[in-house]
């Protein structure tokens, strides 16, 4: 079949259709879930801080080798988004059920495919290794850029709830703090 290079992620989703993208997935060969949602993403680390993110998907550090399972808009409040190991094979079916195609997206390049009902694509991660130049280190560049570009983790520093010249009043608040934590519970009759 067709083969595609992808750094980033694949999108599978429902594309103009206004039903449920159904989609079984399974890792390993092993049945993972049937995703009703609005489609799926699979993401490496480096296409976590993209689409996966904004649906709801963690952040991996470009070190750790896993791929990301992130539902968008799933309907169903247990369906969550979930890391895989990065050399696992992944397949994803549009099940005969399935009331329309699912439509697929490489790295949000366009057109987008059309992936019918009852056909399977299947990803599994490159034989050869993207060879990548950093001068600190991918985890060290990676952090630098989570709060530069998206502000991760930043906010004005929570102030203190007491002045340091104003000693009495915090010595007074924490020991009646102390005092009630010490006190037992009154007993049941």
């Amino acid at each position: 079949g067709d083969v595609r290079s992808v750094l980033n992620d694949v999108v599978i989703g429902r594309g103009v259709s206004p039903s449920l993208c159904k989609l079984a997935c399974s890792v390993d060969e092993q049945p993972v879930a049937l995703f009703q949602s609005d489609g799926l993403i699979i993401s490496t680390p480096s296409g976590s801080t993209a689409y996966s993110l904004s649906a709801g998907g963690t952040m991996m550090a470009p070190s750790i080798s896993c791929t990301l399972l992130t539902p968008i808009a799933p309907h169903s409040l247990s369906s969550r988004p979930v890391a895989i190991h990065g050399e696992s094979c992944i397949e994803v079916t549009v099940p005969n059920t399935a009331r329309s195609p699912a439509f697929v997206s490489f790295d949000g390049r366009d057109p987008m495919y059309e992936l019918p009902v009852g056909e399977t694509l299947t990803i599994q991660p490159c034989p050869l290794p993207l060879p990548l130049l950093t001068y600190h280190g991918f985890d060290h560049e990676w952090f630098q850029s989570l709060t530069t570009k998206l502000g991760w983790n930043t906010r004005v520093e929570q102030k203190p709830l007491h002045s340091s010249n104003n000693k009495s009043s915090s010595s007074s608040s924490s020991s009646s703090l102390s005092s009630s934590s010490s006190s037992s519970p009154p007993s049941s009759r």
